[in-house]
């Protein structure tokens, strides 16, 4: 896969433009640089490739093991806060009751994605003043400026989500007068989202020429967020016209169906299927002196790592004296006799995309593995889009539809003939117990990936859902599962703290009301 390739020296351009802008002195902007700068680098369609390569790599930030900071893995920043999963170890995401803005992994995370919005709006920059003399291929052309637009509304989307107010970053800092952005307002950092998705969706292929490109975003991936992100909007405002945009481009989310067994989807030799609508590219270094799994990916000396990290699911050395996440009660419960339940856990823990990893190839050792983390399924797309039906007052049985395929696809993914899950009547007619069928679905076929169940009960939660299908919601009465006591969610668990060494850093940053 193209994303594989070795790391260029290129992404440290996209770097320098904003780490040591400050530390410029004006008696040495006139020597020679002994590295390429963009100035002197983007001057063929292949470099802009590279450089846009180089956007892609920090996504694999979240994946690494060591995460670039010796923080061993960011897994539990996205997938502990919400009811699926729990630990025997007391983590600050799960039981909040120490989780502090000076919080490690909370810096990194944040850091990580304003240096995946840098290199974009470097490119971004770049692309504006050099394109217009390199690129022979319009149609590469537009698709480059399709996947910088792309990969910056990801980190708008994932701020949003995990940040609420930090800055809204849409520029290159080339200057000092920049580095001191405000907090973002509202949702800002969403309809940055909304906005950068929807260009992209307008530049980006249906599907890629070459099988070298593998991985690449596509226009599929960009309605799909941008869906994705107008859902969000709509559950947050209960605006019917942000549903019903979302629904317009789930529609446009063309080429892709449900793969036939549901495991498919989380097993190394079945990445990019006609299922992934977007999914981050891991894998193996492929220069001679092989890969290190110790090593972030900004290592230039050949030995950086871009391998993802899944054996914190599995009791393992590495944990190095952690402990292994488990599902809750709760989960085990709403699976019942589900046939999805072979693919998701058994009575040691979570096995999706880790179960039978370990052992044979010695690539799949559990700190450097290289099985892709999907993002976005057409699974998740089709549940969203029923959703997006339901509450722009569209037909319901049509809803329901949606629900069934993904309930069928479950019955088949079974060894043996079986009627569980049923499919749901399609003559219902009451929105809240539509609803409910679409939040339990959604908990179920995308259980452990990705965080999605935790962004889905922040804005259901948020947009009052949760209080109207169940009669309770995240700080009342919500029973997350935690195996801890004492167990204490409040609003302001809602979203993570602004990292105290920013708000030392950044005099116009402030500290989330809640968290001060």
């Amino acid at each position: 896969m193209i994303v594989r390739t070795k790391i260029s020296s290129c992404f440290f351009i996209l770097l320098s433009g904003v780490l040591f802008w400050a530390a410029c002195k004006k008696k040495n902007l006139d020597l020679d640089p002994s590295l390429p700068t963009d100035q002197n680098y983007f001057q063929t369609e292949q470099q802009f490739d590279q450089g846009v390569i180089g956007i892609y790599s920090k996504l694999v930030f979240f994946y690494n093991y060591r995460g670039g900071t010796g923080q061993e893995w960011l897994h539990d920043v996205r997938l502990l806060p919400d009811d699926d999963i729990t630990t025997n170890w007391l983590s600050p995401f799960e039981s909040f009751t120490t989780l502090q803005p000076s919080n490690k992994k909370v810096y990194d995370y944040y850091t990580f994605l304003y240096q995946l919005n840098a290199r974009a709006n470097n490119m971004l920059d770049v692309f504006q003043k050099k394109s217009s003399g390199v690129y022979k291929n319009n149609a590469l052309k537009d698709w480059h400026k399709g996947e910088m637009l792309f990969l910056r509304g990801y980190s708008h989307f994932q701020l949003w989500n995990l940040y609420g107010i930090a800055p809204l970053v849409n520029r290159r800092i080339d200057n000092d007068s920049l580095l001191y952005t405000p907090n973002s307002s509202g949702n800002e950092l969403l309809e940055a989202a909304i906005s950068d998705f929807t260009a992209a969706s307008l530049l980006l292929p249906e599907k890629w020429p070459d099988p070298t490109y593998k991985g690449r975003v596509t226009k599929g991936a960009a309605f799909g967020m941008a869906g994705k992100a107008n859902l969000y909007m709509g559950t947050i405002k209960k605006n019917i016209s942000d549903y019903s945009l979302a629904l317009q481009q789930f529609n446009q989310v063309k080429g892709y169906s449900l793969v036939s067994k549901y495991g498919e989807n989380f097993t190394r030799d079945q990445e990019n299927n006609r299922e992934s609508v977007f999914e981050i590219q891991v894998g193996d270094n492929s220069n001679q002196e092989g890969s290190n799994p110790w090593l972030d990916t900004d290592q230039f000396d050949g030995n950086g790592d871009i391998s993802g990290y899944w054996g914190f699911f599995d009791n393992h050395w590495s944990f190095f004296g952690g402990s292994r996440l488990l599902p809750t009660e709760s989960l085990k419960t709403a699976f019942g006799n589900d046939p999805r339940k072979e693919f998701c856990f058994n009575h040691e823990g979570i096995i999706k995309y880790v179960k039978g990893s370990f052992g044979g190839d010695g690539r799949n050792f559990a700190a450097s593995y290289t099985n892709n983390p999907r993002i976005m399924r057409y699974a998740d797309v089709l549940l969203l889009k029923a959703e997006a039906i339901l509450q722009s007052g569209g037909s319901p049985a049509e809803a329901i539809q949606l629900i069934n395929q993904i309930r069928s696809r479950a019955r088949q993914s079974s060894t043996i003939p079986v009627s569980t899950p049923a499919d749901y009547p399609s003559s219902e007619t009451d929105k809240k117990t539509i609803m409910k069928w679409i939040i339990e679905e959604r908990r179920i076929e995308l259980a452990f990936e990705e965080g999605h169940r935790w962004f889905d009960l922040r804005r259901w939660h948020i947009g009052g859902i949760l209080a109207e299908v169940y009669r309770k919601d995240l700080d009342h009465g919500w029973e997350f599962g935690s195996v801890h006591t004492p167990f204490s969610f409040t609003l302001k668990n809602l979203y993570l703290p602004i990292p105290f060494e920013e708000l030392q850093l950044n005099p116009k940053l402030r500290q989330h009301d809640n968290w001060k």
